[in-house]
């Protein structure tokens, strides 16, 4: 990995967690919703290495968003990255995109897809785009319990196949009674 890989990591990892990490300020009042709930936000991190090129995609889910639909969903906000490393080979054909997949109970109950266009006529080495989405648990109408997140590139339109990083599982924090 390429110094600027580690750098460009090492601040999208704090540019997630720290945010999270700052407390409600004891002079906020109960009725403030502005802020989410306490552990009702992760920080997530996926990515893909193929050939020349390095994959990521980065932010953070909030398991409780404010919707105006009462049906339970989980939003999903980041940035995913596609970077071209200085290497031998050439730059690998295709599209690089991330997947979200809601779960209840281990049960797949929504999935989204984010795309990553890229120009080819474009001089740059890194490309990237923010997105923000929802995962509902659709007629289940119960609240999703966990999220996997995967980067993975496509072979370019005329092929079906793809290749793919490790998915990254993570859970809805539980609230465990105190006895």
């Amino acid at each position: 990995m390429s110094m600027l890989s580690r750098l460009l990591r090492v601040v999208a990892v704090i540019g997630v967690a720290l945010p999270l990490a700052v407390s409600t300020p004891a002079s906020a009042a109960p009725s403030d919703t502005s802020r989410p709930a306490p552990g009702s936000v992760t920080a997530f991190y996926a990515d893909h290495r193929e050939r020349c090129a390095y994959s990521y995609t980065y932010g953070a889910i909030d398991w409780n968003p404010m919707t105006v639909t009462r049906q339970p969903v989980v939003q999903v906000k980041g940035t995913l990255v596609d970077e071209l490393q200085l290497c031998a080979n050439p730059f690998p054909a295709g599209r690089v995109f991330a997947r979200f997949v809601g779960f209840v109970q281990n049960r797949l109950v929504d999935e989204r897809l984010v795309y990553l266009s890229v120009n080819s006529d474009a001089d740059m080495v890194v490309w990237s785009k923010n997105f923000d989405l929802l995962l509902s648990s659709g007629e289940l109408r119960r609240a999703i319990d966990q999220v996997s997140v995967q980067v993975c590139r496509d072979f370019g339109s005329l092929l079906p196949a793809f290749s793919c990083g490790d998915a990254q599982f993570y859970h809805r924090r539980q609230v465990v009674p105190v006895e």
